[in-house]
């Protein structure tokens, strides 16, 4: 059913396309992807440092579980700003091409 002059054709393209035609490519996705696996991995070997700390502790190195926990910290760190961080130069300004 047409809707103000407009066929139904015209109605479904104008909501599965997003404003401005542009859509993400496949390696837009998998740049993400791979950041994203990067980040987490990173994180995980930041939380599992402080373990293997405690492990050498108990083996007798005291003086490596503070270096342990501290590469353990900067590793979450860096994680965490791969992760949060958007890839902005890779999506378009689509406010200003509305016509």
């Amino acid at each position: 059913m047409a809707h103000h002059g407009h066929s139904e054709d015209e109605q479904t393209s104008q909501v599965t396309r997003p404003v401005g035609g542009w859509t993400p490519s496949r390696g837009f996705w998998f740049g993400m992807a791979t950041v994203a696996l990067f980040s987490m991995v990173l994180i995980a070997a930041g939380a599992l440092s402080p373990a293997m700390g405690g492990t050498l502790l108990r083996a007798g190195f005291a003086d490596l579980l503070y270096l342990s926990e501290f590469i353990g910290a900067v590793l979450m760190f860096i994680g965490f700003v791969m992760a949060t961080a958007g890839k902005a130069e890779t999506v378009p300004n689509l406010t200003s091409q509305q016509a």
